[in-house]
């Protein structure tokens, strides 16, 4: 492609039939990622760390070098890369796109690109740190509907700590504080919400129980059809990834639905229903009776606030630091304390 060429523009307006899937991690989102994706006019897309201005640094595209730069950056996240998009065919269409483009034509972009050979009606972008920012997406996609997959945070911390994150090998989770924190956001920001046909809330452990009838009323949501035709979610999983998710292909578990009861410590599941047993309650799990903790489970708890209470201490020290510190200092700061963050 010669990118000074003159090329017939389209428009890079609103995005029809665009779905964001939200989630806290290990909640089951790549199970319905996976029955979802089985239905023809229906597609899924992989997580990725896109410039959206939201999670990560934006981006504006106004000229052609702007392209070049774009695309340097989405190519060396491997994330992106998974996506399997070819860089001169993607390059190729936001040519074509009028300028600016933003990251509502961005994405625009990107998925018709990644769906490009099932072509399905349904777009689902799947993102689960979304679900704390749906006013500002509302914004750029005010038409777009949401999908959030709520799960007992009991159940999603013990998946947590026994999962391993791909690109470092640690736990996703080592202490239960900041699960039941970010447990606890969210009656602010579903709840708040005004009644609507565009936000959907489906319960895990009804997927689990009861997964056809709970699929139909999302396929109805969604509007789509009822028809299975297409292949496996599974196989479009980095290999890197896989190990994450490798009961994906039987069908639920539902004896792992409340496995957390006897696999979570004592200390574990105190801190986690002292934290969030209001929240808990509110959405319709039972909390469980403990014993007194022991003076050793005392001191384990101790360590979990203090714990929290010191990654709050870096996370301050890295914000202030980009105001009080020269750039080649703050992202010395930012590297080094962002490890333990």
């Amino acid at each position: 492609m010669k990118w000074g060429a003159t090329v017939s523009r389209k428009s890079n307006g609103e995005m029809q039939n665009l779905v964001f899937l939200t989630y806290m991690s290990r909640s089951g989102s790549t199970l319905l990622a996976r029955l979802l994706s089985e239905y023809s006019d229906i597609g899924v897309s992989l997580e990725a760390d896109l410039p959206d201005g939201i999670l990560h640094e934006g981006m504006h595209i106004e000229s052609v070098d702007d392209i070049h730069a774009i695309l340097d950056r989405l190519y060396s996240n491997a994330k992106f890369v998974a996506w399997n998009i070819g860089r001169k065919s993607l390059g190729e269409e936001l040519l074509k796109t009028d300028f600016p483009i933003g990251f509502g034509g961005l994405l625009n972009v990107l998925l018709n690109e990644y769906f490009k050979k099932e072509n399905p009606k349904i777009h689902i972008y799947k993102c689960g740190e979304y679900i704390w920012h749906i006013d500002t997406l509302r914004k750029i996609f005010p038409d777009a509907k949401f999908i959030f997959i709520l799960r007992d945070v009991r159940a999603v911390y013990n998946s947590q700590k026994a999962a391993y994150r791909s690109k470092d090998g640690k736990p996703m989770a080592s202490y239960p504080i900041i699960a039941a924190a970010l447990f606890n956001r969210l009656p602010l920001t579903i709840e708040k919400q005004p009644k609507n046909d565009w936000l959907y809330v489906l319960k895990y452990e009804d997927l689990v129980s009861n997964g056809e009838n709970e699929i139909i009323k999302l396929l109805y949501f969604l509007g789509s059809s009822t028809k299975k035709t297409r292949g496996d979610y599974y196989d479009r999983i980095p290999l890197e990834q896989k190990h994450l998710h490798a009961n994906i292909r039987n069908p639920p578990q539902e004896n792992r639905v409340r496995a957390w009861q006897y696999e979570l410590t004592k200390t574990e599941l105190v801190t986690i229903q002292n934290i969030a047993g209001d929240t808990l309650t509110r959405y319709g799990y039972e909390l469980v009776e403990t014993e007194r903790l022991s003076f050793k489970e005392g001191i384990v708890y101790f360590m979990y606030w203090a714990k929290y209470l010191g990654r709050l201490i870096r996370k301050m020290a890295v914000k202030v630091s980009r105001f009080i510190l020269p750039e080649a200092w703050y992202l010395w700061v930012e590297k080094h304390l962002s490890v333990y963050l």
